[in-house]
């Protein structure tokens, strides 16, 4: 069956429209939370784990009540498609004084007097927008059970957001997660940052039982206030957005080298060129409505429950579908958007014409990269030309020199990357940058024992930290530094006679090392 006419169509909320007011169902009520102005009906049917008729039938259902437009749509007036309500004026007694920080005044961020709105405000462009996935990749992003855990005192559309908001942290950088743009003013940051401090604050619930959510709320908490020290401060800033900087620029060299492998293997099996989109224009951010329309959306879904049933005779239950997926990426710029789309019409001309065309075209254009200094570029137009001859020895050994080239450059970025990293104690992210610095730097064992470390200052898979220790020492076994940390792995695994082993050697290799001395101290108790 083909896909309905709305299928792709994008439906968005109306501004101040109460859902309490309409008789929705509960399923009607849980796909108006995920109404989001990014996603299509056909993604809200699979976000929301329903069938593209029920998806279907519950967005026209939402239209009909004037609480969503549906973008591309001619229905007529009155089917609230075409028709919005008047908007209330946006509250205007928010706090002034936008040159303090989170300590500056006394009170505490979950204080009503930081920001009139009661309403949850809308997230950053981070947390509730999407692209569909790459196929055969899922969007869940979290156990269903985790939004429907019982005797939790936060409402449904709050307890999305914590979980949205946390299990994406990572992938966030501090504009995202405060919601505001690049070039934000120190006040829009500091509003941004006291707006979702009263609904992550676990204090904004004092007293109620909040179940694992508590835990999940103080630690997206304290990434907002790293985010709002770090963007509220001018040098801090600096240094931040040199480092966002670089790792957006290697993260398009990597996506665009993935990009022309796709082609070039595309062309050597004589098939059309993979599909290549370039991203989806953001959806500008909702303003929060006035508190006095929030509804509780709880009780409007027992109610609603309830309703149902009696007028059709069966039992609906009132907790959302057990399908829950993922937060979407972060918006795009509008330059990597610009990008994305040079790079769809590349993609397009890349494997028109015979083989001999297609080199022809790609040395000119490894020729003109080159002469702009553009590597990346140059390497990937040289990979294209090899997969029309892939007989030409010269031209394989040009496409492995600046191969390599590129990922020397790309080493020093992420290394870059890496420290910033380590100086913020992100060690997570530190260790995931290591290892790309060593994937550029073949035979360098520094990078492989600064990623070990990494991990291992992180807590995390020490399974991974060993290896990549042990893969130093096999690089170089007449360092000290692989065989320390390799000892330390093991020290903090348990396995006290790996750790002596190590220990031992590393005396071998240096008798008077006070370090090792007092890992061997610390051994022994």
């Amino acid at each position: 069956m083909s896909p309905s006419p709305i299928h792709d169509r994008v439906p968005t909320r109306v501004d101040d429209a109460d859902p309490s007011a309409r008789p929705l169902t509960p399923q009607e009520y849980f796909v108006y939370l995920r109404v989001d102005g990014a996603l299509s009906v056909g993604d809200l049917g699979e976000t929301c784990g329903l069938s593209a008729a029920d998806a279907t039938a519950a967005v026209m259902s939402l239209s009909k009540h004037g609480l969503v437009i549906i973008s591309g749509t001619d229905q007529p007036a009155g089917q609230g498609l075409s028709e919005r309500p008047p908007m209330n004026p946006l509250p205007t007694d928010r706090h002034s004084d936008a040159g303090h920080g989170p300590s500056d005044t006394g009170r505490h961020p979950s204080d009503p007097g930081h920001g009139a709105s009661e309403r949850l405000p809308t997230p950053g462009r981070g947390i509730l927008r999407t692209k569909p996935p790459p196929p055969g990749t899922s969007r869940a992003l979290y156990d269903p059970s985790e939004l429907e855990e019982d005797g939790v005192a936060l409402e449904p559309e709050r307890r999305l957001q914590v979980l949205d908001t946390f299990y994406r942290l990572g992938e966030l950088d501090h504009y995202a997660l405060l919601g505001v743009e690049r070039d934000a003013e120190k006040k829009e940051i500091r509003d941004g940052y006291f707006s979702l401090a009263k609904v992550f604050h676990p204090d904004t619930r004092f007293g109620k039982e909040l179940g694992s959510y508590k835990t999940k709320m103080e630690v997206v908490f304290r990434h907002l206030t790293d985010a709002y020290e770090v963007l509220s401060k001018k040098k801090a800033r600096a240094e931040y957005d040199e480092y966002i900087g670089l790792k957006s620029q290697a993260d398009g060299a990597l996506r665009e080298m993935e990009e022309a492998q796709e082609l070039a293997e595309a062309i050597e099996r004589g098939e059309p060129p993979p599909p290549s989109e370039p991203p989806a224009p953001e959806a500008p951010a909702r303003p929060p409505a006035p508190a006095h329309r929030k509804p509780d959306p709880r009780a409007l879904m027992n109610r609603m429950a309830k309703q149902l049933a009696a007028a059709t005779g069966r039992h609906v239950s009132n907790k959302p579908p057990r399908r829950v997926q993922s937060a979407p990426p972060p918006a795009v710029s509008k330059e990597e958007r610009l990008k994305g789309l040079r790079r769809s019409l590349r993609s397009a001309a890349a494997v028109r014409g015979s083989t001999g065309d297609i080199k022809k075209r790609q040395l000119a254009a490894a020729a003109e990269a080159e002469g702009r200094k553009d590597w990346v570029g140059m390497a990937n137009a040289l990979r294209l030309a090899l997969a029309a001859d892939p007989n030409d020895a010269e031209l394989r050994e040009r496409h492995l020199a600046t191969k390599e080239r590129v990922a020397r450059h790309l080493a020093d970025s992420y290394e870059h990357q890496a420290r910033y990293e380590e100086e913020h104690t992100n060690w997570e992210a530190a260790a995931r940058s290591w290892r790309r610095v060593a994937a550029g730097r073949e035979g360098d064992p520094r990078p492989l024992v600064s990623a070990a470390r990494a991990l291992l200052t992180a807590g995390k898979d020490l399974h991974e930290a060993r290896d990549l220790a042990q893969q130093a020492k096999d690089m170089a076994p007449a360092k000290l530094s692989p065989l320390i940390v390799l000892a330390e792995i093991y020290m903090q695994s348990g396995l006290t006679k790996n750790a002596k082993r190590e220990i031992n050697a590393a005396l071998e290799l240096d008798p008077k090392s006070e370090i090792v001395k007092n890992l061997q101290r610390t051994l022994k108790g």
